[in-house]
């Protein structure tokens, strides 16, 4: 708000003549004159800004404040609504509203296939299991290109990792990295296995185009488990013909002096 009261008092009353008194009391008058227009300047301010807010108002929007200090119905209300259903730009969410919506996307039934498990929300990591290879190793057992899932007899072992899980209700969150290499042009299959069992959880595939190409292939695959019994995961590598598959490396031997990283990742989620 910009000066309102912007006069000089009077000067010093004098009385020690007529004219004076007289000249005094002109003073007096002109500045009640000048108070009076500044009081009305005042009012009418004040019944601009009550009129402004007081214009057509909606209930519970917020009140805006523009540069000249004018308050306003602002057009944005709060919402309490913790499913954001609106889905609106003239709405803000209350503390409780955002607290309710975050909290939901945690909250996962307890009863699901391995299809839906890729759609989980998968709540909190309980824990987790890395292991690094950087050395070279191969092997040639093969793995046939066909419709049938493999089976632990196939493919040769290139990665192996365990883990203990803390609760029955848990996913494992397995995820694979590795660079390979094949003496020969065709398809390359990368099965999962868990401990013993003969069917392969999860299986990725790459082609090689042609001998000693180095791929990288990485895939994450979502199980669940029965117990909290340790398990291990194996990693499996083969084509339909049985050639040599190198892991970080070509032809059997390593490159990069052992800085080539293959992995495997175990993650324990609890999704309760």
């Amino acid at each position: 708000m910009g000066t309102i009261f912007n006069v000089d008092l009077p000067p010093k009353y004098k009385y020690d003549s007529l004219k004076g008194e007289k000249e005094n009391l002109q003073g007096v008058s002109e500045y009640i004159y000048k108070l009076h227009e500044s009081l009305d300047i005042l009012f009418q301010r004040l019944h601009a800004r009550v009129s402004d807010v007081a214009e057509d108002p909606t209930a519970d929007n917020i009140a805006t404040v523009d540069a000249d200090g004018n308050v306003t119905d602002g057009g944005i209300a709060l919402s309490t609504d913790g499913t954001f259903a609106a889905n609106l730009d003239t709405l803000v969410a209350s503390q409780k509203a955002i607290k309710t919506y975050t909290d939901a996307q945690i909250v996962i039934a307890k009863t699901y296939t391995d299809d839906e498990i890729t759609a989980l929300n998968l709540g909190i990591c309980r824990q987790e299991k890395y292991t690094e290879y950087t050395a070279a190793s191969n092997g040639s057992v093969a793995i046939p290109h066909d419709t049938t899932k493999p089976q632990k007899t196939e493919g040769w072992e290139a990665m192996t990792r365990a883990m203990t899980p803390l609760s029955v209700s848990s996913i494992i969150a397995i995820t694979i990295t590795a660079i390979i290499a094949s003496s020969a042009s065709g398809h390359i299959a990368l099965a999962l296995f868990k401990d013993d069992d003969a069917d392969a959880v999860g299986v990725a595939a790459e082609y090689a185009v042609g001998a000693d190409q180095m791929k990288i292939v990485t895939f994450t695959r979502y199980i669940t488990i029965a117990d909290t019994s340790e398990f291990t995961i194996k990693l499996n590598i083969g084509d339909p013909v049985g050639s040599t598959i190198t892991l970080n490396g070509i032809g059997g031997a390593g490159l990069y002096d052992g800085t080539l990283i293959s992995s495997i990742r175990l993650r324990e989620y609890d999704p309760t």
